[in-house]
């Protein structure tokens, strides 16, 4: 059976991919596609959910003729012409009426639509039964008679969390890389945005979404809607369903998270083939007040892990988080480990004298 993947994307692929899904022009799509680099994979991944969604029994739903990634193109352009006012009943007809698709399920369509959304906002719509594709998260459903904007507005929104001064205040040590080597903490590169800081506790595991290159083009989307652009047509671009400010600030988690100067941050990014501080860095803001959209995540993870004990000898010894406790601890233990070898010592040597007495 044919796959979404097995056709390939193509160069004009890849121009269409970035006009329709992340605002450019033909132009801009031409002269800047390597700053894209890392979103092709998160796109190229999309597609191979699809292919596990559609395999086997499920392949033969598929609405269209031939499976391809073209079509949840038409279906993005869709839903962008609508606008985030738009109810998932009014754009289930539009692409019906597009596509001339006759289908008795509506379940089908829906996932198209689903698919169309991840790809355009990398954000996990889908339906609950195919969880499993989207790492087990709770999958963002699309209720028929509530239009876009609501939808992400509820995944996206601002805490009301209200903190203190000092509860507000991060620590300077608070990065992935002295929580990796002093807490044990583990880190999982997330696919879609609606993912971002989630703590799986239970594992220790962090999932951050590192597309930097890919947030700043869609918050100047975001911050540019009325802009033109021409595929087949010119038309208008639709309001950006999810605000700039919720890119701007992720990209500032990026920088509060993973400090470029910071060189155990630079070994662990090397580690990981992560490049993103080459493109863009900014002032690390270390006050919570500064990310109302991540501020209950970012807490979360400041509460449960940075300020939770270390694990073992040699995170204890890592651990630089509080200067004077950790030269306190260090200086008593080994005030304790002489105390206790000259305790030892002079036993010893009291033991001998005695048996060496006449």
């Amino acid at each position: 059976m044919a796959s979404f993947r097995g056709f390939g994307v193509s160069l004009d692929d890849e121009y269409a991919i970035l006009e329709i899904c992340c605002d450019w022009s033909s132009v801009e799509s031409m002269q800047r596609r390597k700053e894209a680099r890392e979103y092709f994979d998160l796109y190229d991944e999309q597609l191979r959910q699809l292919d596990l969604e559609y395999s086997t029994e499920l392949g033969e739903t598929w609405p269209y003729a031939q499976k391809s990634h073209r079509q949840l193109l038409d279906a993005v352009e869709v839903i962008r012409n609508l606008g985030d006012s738009a109810t998932l009943k009014q754009v289930r007809q539009a692409i019906k009426g597009r596509s001339n698709l006759i289908i008795a399920n509506i379940s089908i369509l829906d996932s198209v639509i689903y698919a169309a959304l991840r790809v355009w906002l990398l954000v996990n719509f889908r339906a609950p039964e195919n969880r499993s594709l989207g790492m087990n998260r709770p999958c963002i459903e699309w209720q028929e008679n509530a239009c876009l904007r609501a939808v992400l507005n509820e995944v996206f929104t601002m805490s009301t969390t209200e903190l203190t001064l000092s509860q507000r205040r991060l620590s300077p040590h608070f990065t992935i890389a002295n929580m990796s080597s002093i807490c044990g903490l583990k880190i999982e590169w997330a696919s879609t945005l609606d993912d971002h800081l989630y703590l799986d506790r239970q594992h220790k595991v962090l999932r951050i979404f590192s597309d930097r290159d890919w947030l700043l083009l869609k918050a100047e989307a975001a911050r540019n809607p009325c802009q033109t652009r021409t595929t087949a047509s010119t038309v208008k671009i639709s309001s950006a369903p999810i605000p700039a400010e919720v890119y701007e600030e992720t990209s500032r988690t990026l920088d509060l998270l993973f400090p470029s100067w910071d060189k155990p941050t630079q070994r662990l990014l090397k580690r990981k083939g992560k490049t993103f501080h080459s493109l863009y860095s900014r002032n690390r803001m270390l006050d919570l007040k500064n990310y109302p959209y991540w501020k209950d995540r970012l807490l979360e993870l400041n509460e449960d892990i940075f300020l939770g004990p270390p694990e073992g000898w040699a995170q204890l010894w890592n651990d630089r988080r509080d200067p004077q406790k950790f030269w306190t601890f260090w200086i008593a233990l080994a005030v304790f480990t002489l105390t206790i070898a000259s305790t030892i010592a002079s036993v010893l040597q009291t033991w001998a004298t005695l048996r060496t007495s006449p």
